[in-house]
């Protein structure tokens, strides 16, 4: 039976253009450029944060705390943006959402998490975005900023999302 581990952010990950990319380059530099993700991932998380699970070529990711999430999330988007190269590019949406999925084994399910991939579905390369319930639990995070982009109607979703994007303040 499903249960949860209280609220946080889910988030959700996708390299923009990897189909193509496997079927111009093959499949072992595309297993590279998973790896190479997957590495600066991991090297990226806090403490309490962690990797749920892979998506072919995007990940599912949960923080206990929003703050952690952005912060995180705009810092790999930087070092994707200083990695990538034609060999290996890495060219990465983002979508977030804050909320109380439930777990099911190590999995998470439900409404929240079901959000959070549809926003991510939504960004563009580079792009992290976020629902209004996610800027909600972190209004004042330092070096960031929230674009609204207004409300949109996703698949699945009955009612429209207020989207933001994030983004860190210049220098």
């Amino acid at each position: 039976m499903p249960v949860s581990d209280g609220a946080g952010a889910i988030v959700f990950t996708d390299i923009v253009g990897f189909t193509e990319f496997t079927a111009n380059f093959g499949d072992d530099r595309a297993l590279a450029l998973l790896e190479r993700q997957e590495e600066l991932v991991r090297a990226a998380l806090p403490t309490g944060a962690r990797i749920v699970k892979q998506l072919g070529d995007g990940l599912l990711l949960f923080f206990p705390h929003m703050v952690d999430a952005l912060s995180t999330c705009l810092a790999l988007t930087e070092q994707y943006g200083k990695e990538s190269t034609v060999e290996l590019p890495l060219w990465v949406r983002t979508g977030m959402h804050f909320g109380e999925p439930r777990r099911r084994g190590d999995d998470l399910i439900g409404h929240d998490v079901n959000l959070a991939a549809r926003v991510a579905d939504l960004a563009g390369p580079g792009e992290v975005l976020a629902t209004a319930d996610a800027v909600a639990a972190a209004p004042t995070v330092a070096g960031v900023s929230f674009a609204e982009l207004g409300p949109v109607f996703v698949k699945g979703i009955p009612d429209a999302v207020r989207l933001y994007r994030a983004e860190p303040l210049a220098p």
